[in-house]
């Protein structure tokens, strides 16, 4: 079996399932809410968006709440958190596949992904790079844990299912026409809304 058919096995299972449960929090909400306020904070004219890998939709939640006449869209491979993203007011659609093998039929405004390139197969990861910049029409953002070079990171037990790189560095430097356009870092130790050390890169096309 491939390892991007192996991936999709994983998280399509029982493991999927259990992720969606972990993740069935309330709190998320509020500190998704700032997060994407900071990380969108420099851009306009976004009436479409994209999420590869939507979980339950807490993200497309928040966005609807931020951009209210956008269209909504999303890709997520584990069908019972597919369903949940589609009843979230708002949604236009969810596909349930993998990111990897979605058909891109359309751009959007915004593409992005939040806390999914880390748990993709670095063999794989260029088709996933390609999905983010073929859905985008203007902008494309990164919210994913970083490291200046890449690092396998042992998952609740599990190897081949989590690592760090400079996902945004490998991006810019695969499509000349991207451009840095800002970035920053959220603090797990936060007291408002600690979910995880992550860095964000929003970038441009164009």
């Amino acid at each position: 079996m491939s390892i991007e058919k192996e991936t999709s096995a994983f998280w399509k299972g029982e493991f999927g399932d259990e992720y969606v449960q972990r993740h069935d929090a309330p709190r998320l909400v509020p500190a998704k809410r700032f997060q994407f306020q900071t990380m969108l904070r420099n851009t306009h004219g976004i009436s479409s968006i994209m999420e590869l890998g939507t979980n339950q939709g807490f993200n497309l939640k928040v966005l609807h709440e931020q951009f209210p006449e956008a269209e909504l869209h999303g890709v997520e491979i584990n069908e019972n958190a597919a369903a949940m993203a589609r009843k979230v007011q708002g949604v236009e659609s969810i596909t349930c596949a993998s990111l990897l093998e979605v058909p891109v039929d359309r751009v959007y405004d915004l593409s992005f992904t939040a806390g999914v390139l880390i748990h993709i197969a670095p063999e794989v990861l260029p088709k996933a790079y390609q999905k983010l910049y073929d859905f985008s029409r203007k902008f494309i953002l990164l919210s994913e844990y970083h490291n200046t070079s890449p690092q396998e990171i042992e998952y609740r037990g599990h190897r081949n299912r989590m690592f760090m790189r400079d996902f945004a560095g490998e991006l810019l430097d695969s499509y000349a026409d991207l451009r840095l356009l800002d970035y920053g870092f959220f603090y797990k130790r936060d007291p408002r809304y600690g979910l995880g050390d992550i860095n964000w890169f929003l970038m441009e096309k164009g």
